[in-house]
């Protein structure tokens, strides 16, 4: 009903001869619809790529060593889990936005990136501690054996065969960061929206066909993300073959 609703003047009024592309047109005409989607691509990039970074170094230490802070990091990973949304966004607004300059970051990129970021976490250590279970630790033995230093091992055998895991990460979190409403509503400044933020301008006015339209979008964000890991899946799966 979304899709069809952006084609229409009037939401749940389907008729041939009100079929239109100026729902459309008008979007990509808003400087707030196209803020937000410029935002949103880049603010869920940043915040995924930082995710599976540091979920993986949290998810390598926890599986590859033995040592107390692997259990402390990761239940310092899911602790954001245990927060309702709006008591997650308040946190890092009183946070940011209470301190003097230079570190009041309220309204800034940056403290939505970081809120993303936490928001993401759980999920993506969760993801690439599976990925590296899936490794076998005598891979890493022999390379080091035979003088690969701990980056090269990491970088030449443990990175190519996580290659889906950390995929799957990325997609998770860019689609989680995508969606969210809670820390960008709260932590946004004119500039720094997200289509979420452009989404409830668009409810709050009244226009639904305009809403359906940017829901559309967002949804086509998540579809291409997942259209390209099948496609490197099966890429993958056919060089093996």
């Amino acid at each position: 009903q979304i899709v069809v609703s952006s084609f229409f003047p009037i939401f749940g009024m389907y008729r041939w001869e009100h079929f239109t592309f100026n729902n459309w047109v008008a979007v990509f005409s808003d400087t707030r619809a196209m803020n937000g989607l410029r935002n949103t691509i880049v603010f869920a990039s940043i915040a995924s790529v930082a995710t599976v970074v540091i979920g993986g170094l949290i998810g390598y230490v926890r599986v590859r060593t033995n040592h107390w802070l692997g259990r402390q990091l990761e239940l310092l990973a899911w602790t954001p889990w245990t927060l309702p949304g709006i008591v997650l966004g308040l946190a890092l607004l009183w946070a940011w936005a209470l301190p003097p300059p230079p570190f009041n970051l309220y309204g800034t990129a940056t403290v939505i990136i970081i809120g993303f970021i936490v928001k993401g976490l759980p999920l993506g250590t969760a993801t690439l501690q599976a990925a590296i279970h899936q490794v076998s630790r005598e891979l890493e033995e022999s390379s080091r054996v035979h003088g690969g230093s701990w980056m090269a091992t990491v970088r030449l055998v443990l990175l190519p065969l996580m290659r889906r895991g950390v995929l799957a990460a990325f997609v998770v979190v860019f689609a989680l960061a995508s969606r969210d409403l809670t820390i960008p509503l709260l932590l946004y400044r004119g500039g720094t929206e997200t289509l979420t933020v452009a989404l409830l301008y668009y409810y709050e006015e009244g226009m639904a066909s305009t809403l359906s339209v940017v829901a559309v979008i967002q949804l086509m964000l998540v579809f291409a993300l997942l259209g390209l890991e099948r496609l490197t899946r099966g890429r993958e799966t056919g060089g093996g073959q």
